[in-house]
């Protein structure tokens, strides 16, 4: 978007990739993307956004990259788009209440049960 300047467009509710820590964000993502940036005497600036929508903010000029857990699906293909190659593969974990600890034992006990995620994330997608 800009000569020298590296604009990525961030979710910061996905570490260890990506987070906020006192208003400062940071994660893995952050920290490549950086080192990126540095090797080819850019600056970076990080902002943060929302998750459902992230991967369209470069084909809508309003960042370089967007970065943060986005998965390659289908339904996120634009022709003013191209992914990178899978840098990370997450493997996928339940936060449980304590009540519930002996009850979840397989992916059939969540029937019928509640259950938060990210809107429009891969885990969304698999619960």
């Amino acid at each position: 978007l800009r000569p020298g300047v590296l604009q990525v467009a961030a979710f910061s509710g996905f570490p260890p990739f990506v987070w906020k820590n006192g208003g400062q964000i940071q994660g893995a993502d952050v920290q490549v993307l950086g080192e990126f940036a540095a090797r080819y005497q850019m600056e970076l600036r990080v902002q943060a956004f929302g998750f459902d929508g992230l991967w369209e903010l470069p084909a809508r000029g309003l960042a370089d990259i967007a970065a943060s857990g986005i998965s390659i699906s289908q339904d996120r293909n634009h022709p003013d788009l191209a992914w990178s190659s899978p840098y990370a593969h997450v493997r996928r974990t339940a936060l449980l209440r304590k009540v519930d600890e002996g009850n979840i034992q397989s992916v059939s006990d969540f029937s019928g049960r509640t259950f938060a995620v990210v809107r429009n994330s891969a885990a969304h997608v698999h619960a």
